[in-house]
């Protein structure tokens, strides 16, 4: 039986609110209100089926259930948290007795929760390849869940990433009564997940740094935005107290000190990799800052097509009304347009719908799927799998690339497939697919999966959209003050003790000082203290003392220490950002720089994003390297010469 999760509760899991209400009818309705199944004569359920990415807070959302029924019930109630593999054995019917044990041992301590992690280990599904201890296990777990009843008071719990590896037999009432999906956490949950995981600190970060750090953070699960506070309080940390990386000794430190800063949560977020990321290249991404001004109105209006022609509540975060659809097909919707536009625009808009997970289909990913036998299986592997993850999203990326790669009978089972998902009812899934053509230059079996009626093209970006675009590297970037070239060398400290830095940093200053007073404190240890007891302190034979004499040599030291660490003090003054100085105005001609935006839109009038991109990159290298400059008179003339000089074919 497991304590682990006692001090858990409902308020440490965010973004899943819709979970947490349906997890409290499951558990904590038969346990404090038995008599409403009783008079009614209806069973309770027995058990729930968590699936979704790796860390997204199904082992975290367990044992908050757990710790949440022993608060609402009168009794305890018991959690047994087992590995998929730990109930297997290497010896005959050993995996068995484990089970019947473990059901046994929670019968007896009820009412109880028991928590299979990784369960797709456990129970695989079952076919001539697999092993007969698999099977027998599997039918062993089967004749268990069908022996509870609403007296028992047992619950078991699944969870697992490969919901399509379970044994089909245990996902139906009666046994896993609900599966609840856990997706990668859109912006809200994101933004409710940081104000978890930083509730506690003394100085909270602010709601709007939040705000940013969620939107940023696309794609990442419970478990990394949990990670990046963690870096975030070790880039405080080393900041206010770089000489702890010198040793491995302790030293005496003030937490007061460390406060963590916006500049450390994006310093973190450089260092951490999403899990996703580390399996696969995720298909939503926000657009660029760059590149927003471009193509955020063509973004909009898609999005505003696909709410006009697709207005399904499942597919919004905050549901609506549902369309009433006398045809019961499934949403679709195609993005059409040049490849440089869609490349931004789709993962724009998968952005928008980024609570739903995504299946994409397109040539690397029908490749690439480990139960592919042919195209056919691939494609139905991946229907399949948007059909067990509903609510959600397939995604055919550049449809016209691929449809003609792939044979005869994997085109008609896509067909075939997708007017099997419009006659059932209910389907929640949303068909989006992009093509780099026109319509009508589309082959007639795309045409059939895609109305006319039902899709947008991206045009090229008008005139005052690329003006603003090329202001943020002609103009806006170019009048930022000069980046101080010595922060990357020293970083200030909190503490106004110059004996707090590190040795890293004593060392700068003493070596760029060439002071007498350091060349004498390096000779004077050369000095034989035997040969000059007559300045040391103390008493000459005669019985004269020399201690407060300003030749003796104690004194003469204690002055060179004295003027090092005065100079220390000053040069650190002097090279730390931020103190003592002014900032400064660039010199440049702002009116040339205005000029030169009309140059780069001409340049680029008959250009598509990807030309106007390069343009934008060519003039951003030549910005940098007036970045730490304070005179920017000629640059102008350079930013002029790589316009003229463009070529955007």
């Amino acid at each position: 039986m497991s304590s682990i999760f006692h001090n858990r509760n409902f308020a440490l899991v965010g973004g899943l609110d819709e979970h947490i209400q349906t997890l409290k009818e499951m558990l904590i309705y038969p346990l404090l209100y038995r008599e409403l199944f009783d008079s009614f004569g209806v069973q309770a359920p027995r058990g729930v089926l968590f699936y979704g990415p790796p860390g997204t807070g199904k082992t975290l959302m367990a044992g908050a259930v757990a710790a949440e029924c022993s608060k609402c019930c009168s009794r305890k109630v018991s959690f047994y948290m087992r590995k998929g593999g730990e109930c297997l054995n290497k010896y005959v019917g050993e995996s068995e007795k484990h089970l019947q044990n473990l059901f046994t041992q929670a019968y007896s301590t009820r009412p109880s929760i028991i928590f299979f992690d990784e369960i797709d280990g456990l129970v695989p599904t079952r076919s001539e390849l697999q092993e007969q201890v698999h099977a027998s296990v599997v039918s062993t777990l089967l004749g268990l869940m069908d022996g509870l009843d609403s007296k028992s008071e047992v619950f078991v719990i699944g969870a697992t990433n490969r919901i399509d590896m379970i044994d089909p037999a245990l996902r139906r009432p009666g046994r896993f009564d609900r599966e609840l999906y856990f997706p990668l956490p859109p912006l809200e949950s994101r933004f409710e997940i940081f104000r978890i995981h930083t509730y506690q600190w003394k100085n909270k970060p602010s709601e709007s740094l939040l705000l940013k750090l969620a939107a940023e953070c696309s794609g990442y699960c419970g478990a990394d935005i949990q990670s990046l506070c963690s870096q975030a309080v070790m880039q405080s940390f080393n900041r206010n107290f770089p000489q702890a990386l010198d040793t491995t000794r302790k030293h005496l430190v003030s937490l007061k000190n460390v406060t963590v800063k916006d500049e450390d949560f994006w310093d973190a977020k450089e260092k951490i990799v999403p899990a996703s990321q580390r399996i696969y290249i995720l298909p939503s991404r926000p657009l660029s800052s760059d590149i927003e001004p471009l193509l955020k109105r063509s973004l909009n209006e898609c999005i505003n097509e696909i709410n006009k022609s697709c207005p399904f509540s499942f597919m919004y975060r905050n549901g609506g009304e549902p369309k009433k659809n006398k045809s019961m097909s499934c949403p679709r919707f195609l993005l059409l347009g040049e490849e440089a536009h869609i490349s931004h625009v789709a993962p724009a808009i998968l952005q928008f719908f980024d609570h739903l997970p995504t299946i994409v289909m397109d040539l690397a990913s029908i490749n690439n799927d480990p139960n592919r036998f042919s195209d056919s299986s691939s494609l139905v592997h991946k229907i399949e799998e948007a059909r067990q993850s509903m609510p959600s999203i397939i995604y055919l990326r550049n449809i016209n690339s691929w449809w003609n790669l792939i044979d005869e009978s994997a085109k008609q089972v896509l067909i075939l497939s997708f007017e099997s998902l419009d006659m059932s009812r209910n389907t929640q899934i949303f068909i989006f697919g992009t093509a780099s053509c026109a319509y009508n230059d589309l082959s007639p079996e795309i045409r059939k999966i895609f109305s006319s009626k039902k899709c947008y093209e991206v045009t090229e970006p008008q005139t005052e959209e690329r003006k603003k675009f090329f202001r943020q590297v002609l103009v806006d970037k170019n009048l930022l003050p000069p980046r101080n070239s010595e922060e990357s060398m020293v970083q200030p400290s909190n503490s106004s003790n110059v004996s707090t830095t590190s040795n890293k940093r004593k060392y700068f200053v003493a070596e760029n000082e060439d002071e007498p007073a350091i060349s004498l404190n390096q000779k004077i240890k050369n000095v034989n203290y035997k040969n000059f007891e007559l300045f040391k302190g103390g008493r000459l034979r005669s019985g004269k003392n020399f201690r407060d004499s300003n030749n003796a040599l104690t004194t003469i030291n204690k002055k060179i220490k004295l003027e090092i660490q005065n100079k220390q003090n000053c040069s650190l003054n002097d090279i730390l950002p931020g103190k003592n100085t002014e900032t400064k105005d660039v010199i440049v001609d702002v009116k040339k720089l205005e000029k030169l935006i009309e140059s780069a839109v001409k340049v680029t009038a008959n250009s598509n994003v990807k030309s106007m991109v390069k343009l934008y990159e060519e003039l951003e290298i030549v910005s940098l390297r007036y970045s730490t400059k304070l005179d920017r008179t000629t640059l102008p003339e350079e930013l002029e010469r790589e316009i003229i000089i463009f070529n955007p074919t």
